[in-house]
């Protein structure tokens, strides 16, 4: 072979490798960028997954007809809803009153997100005689608790969320009216 196409073989193999070192680089440049979009997608995907969880709160209706009457006979009329973005399971609602003792409590099979359970909470703090409580007596004065526990739908060894909402309930010296100011939510979510 002669010089010049020895020259230009090694020319034509100089630029081949550099199209080859070019093309490995674009290659490896969008491996690079679809293992960042894979990650991303990952993240993305744990913080739905975190986000959907039920989000189960309780309050005392103060929509509900005669409300206050039914609070001067210690009738709390409660609303519980689901606001978080998935089903909740074994729900327990309890009602502490100023003594620290537990009230009344419901147990709730299922709450779907979006839906609302109502019931009244008869709150009774004197007894006869005989044992029996004695209905349709004022509440007492003081700092009372409406409480939540549950769990969400699609776990089955999830641990049990909390959703409390401490409340005061003082007498306005008006007949039948009591005023009833919450102290905000304690929210502890179980992951």
């Amino acid at each position: 072979m002669t010089d010049v196409t020895q020259i230009f073989l090694t020319g034509l193999l100089v630029v081949v490798t550099c199209i080859y070192v070019w093309l490995t680089h674009a290659i490896s440049k969008t491996a690079k960028q679809q293992a960042y979009a894979s990650v991303e997608m990952v993240r993305e995907m744990r913080e739905q997954r975190l986000s959907a969880k039920p989000v189960v709160v309780p309050d005392i209706d103060s929509n509900a007809t005669g409300y206050m009457k039914s609070i001067a006979q210690s009738d709390f009329p409660v609303v519980v809803t689901n606001v978080g973005t998935q089903a909740a399971i074994e729900i327990e609602v309890t009602m502490k009153g100023p003594d620290g003792k537990i009230g009344n409590f419901y147990k709730l099979p299922l709450l779907l997100p979006g839906a609302t359970w109502k019931s009244i909470f008869v709150y009774v703090n004197e007894f006869d005689e005989s044992g029996e409580p004695i209905f349709g007596l004022p509440p007492p004065e003081g700092l009372y608790e409406l409480g939540v526990t549950f769990k969400p739908a699609t776990s089955d060894n999830a641990l049990f969320s909390e959703v409390s909402l401490p409340f005061e309930l003082r007498w306005s010296r008006k007949p039948y009216y009591y005023n009833v100011m919450r102290s905000g939510l304690n929210i502890k979510l179980q992951e």
